[in-house]
């Protein structure tokens, strides 16, 4: 069993609260597929960072981020997730925040083009990430073409980053 320990402000609004044992399953078990494309629907991120980058002749670098953010009680579910996937890594913001949360992130372009993206279309989603995985796609062909190296292509990926993630 695991007690979530409630912050300072929830305590003060909430002061009769008590903690209760909250269930965490030891192995999870991902059946479906299309589970996954849900979840990442609710929960999961599709992010085109760019960044500045001396070694570059812009000056800027791309990187396309699949992120799924859960609480470390649900840190297993993340695991297979990432074994299902066949690519990423988890990292825990336990050491950077202290928050009680894990990440799991794609960011190789070549994961994202042969595994990540054919595993979504196979698999579709069906609520908003769908217009921001459309996006996705745009840049990483962009980026398979080499456009992110001409100002042309970069002014085409930070258009189309600018429409992104925006509700």
């Amino acid at each position: 069993m695991n007690f979530e320990v409630l912050s300072e402000k929830l305590l003060a609004w909430f002061p009769n609260t008590e903690p209760v044992n909250r269930p965490v399953r030891k192995d999870p078990i991902i059946k479906d597929s299309d589970w996954i494309a849900g979840f990442v629907d609710g929960e999961g991120c599709f992010t085109v960072n760019i960044y500045n980058r001396k070694d570059t002749v812009l000056g800027k670098g791309i990187k396309l981020v699949l992120k799924i953010t859960q609480s470390n009680r649900n840190k297993n579910v993340l695991e297979e997730i990432k074994k299902i996937l066949d690519c990423g890594n988890l990292y825990s913001q336990s050491k950077v925040t202290k928050s009680n949360v894990s990440d799991y992130m794609v960011t190789s372009l070549l994961d994202i083009t042969n595994k990540i993206i054919p595993f979504f279309l196979a698999h579709p989603l069906q609520g908003v990430k769908k217009n921001e995985l459309t996006n996705f796609i745009k840049v990483a062909e962009l980026m398979n073409q080499k456009a992110h190296l001409t100002k042309e292509g970069l002014a085409k990926i930070q258009a189309i980053k600018a429409g992104m993630n925006k509700s």
